[in-house]
């Protein structure tokens, strides 16, 4: 991948373009498939642990299979029973219906835990964006920087609905964390996406005073008076 840069300084004055952000993150890319050879690979074959990339054999400690349960034997066999049964269908609850066996997995899971209530999510993605603004309310969520992308997705999520702006700690710090708890009022702790934010509280404030000179509102007034069509 070869990266277009402009000749020449880039006055420090210039505001970010989104061409300079889009540049910066191809930048980005090439460095990780320079310093990374797994970055993107294509696995050809597994044995267990063992996976195959081209004629590398390399012990993966990538997967996302927390449990171990993507070799479980007593899974693997049991899931033609359940594709004859219910075919490749969907796994989700509350926004659709979900076959009987969802249920029961739930069921199964309530006698486990000895809790009132399961809910199984199908996607890690779906469990951020679910439980996160629930649990946030109208709350300020603390966030690990290097955390999962969907859980920033989340964060952001619950944003939208009525939590405060999220607070980033750093990389398994809890000094960090501590003195964010401690500094006081919570809005005046950077937040998660404190320069976006700034930047688009400026857009904001520069589009209301263009609207306001065209409709010719005053600071005291509510009413509009208007100055020609739009």
């Amino acid at each position: 991948m070869s990266v277009f840069r402009p000749d020449g300084p880039r006055s420090p004055s210039a505001s970010p373009r989104w061409i300079d952000r889009w540049l910066a993150a191809c930048s980005e890319l090439v460095e990780l498939e320079r310093s990374n050879p797994m970055t993107d690979a294509v696995i050809d074959e597994i044995d267990g642990r063992m996976i195959r990339i081209g004629d590398k054999w390399l012990a993966d400690f990538a997967s996302c299979n927390y449990l171990g349960f993507d070799l479980d034997r007593e899974i693997i066999e049991a899931i033609p029973e359940y594709l004859d049964k219910w075919g490749r269908t969907r796994a989700g609850r509350g926004c659709s219906a979900a076959p009987r066996s969802i249920a029961q997995i739930e069921e199964r899971l309530i006698e486990l835990l000895g809790c009132e209530d399961a809910l199984v999510i199908p996607t890690i993605t779906l469990i951020h964006l679910s439980v996160i603004p629930v649990l946030a309310g109208d709350g300020t969520i603390f966030v690990d920087n290097r955390a999962h992308k969907t859980i920033y997705d989340g964060c952001q999520f619950a944003r939208a609905r009525a939590a405060r702006p999220s607070k980033r700690f750093r990389f398994e710090d809890p000094d960090d964390l501590e003195q964010l708890l401690r500094a006081g009022p919570l809005d005046h702790a950077p937040d998660l996406h404190g320069r976006r934010q700034q930047h688009d509280r400026e857009r904001a404030g520069a589009a209301a005073t263009s609207r306001d000179s065209r409709v010719g509102t005053t600071p005291c007034s509510t009413s509009t008076t208007p100055t020609g069509s739009a």
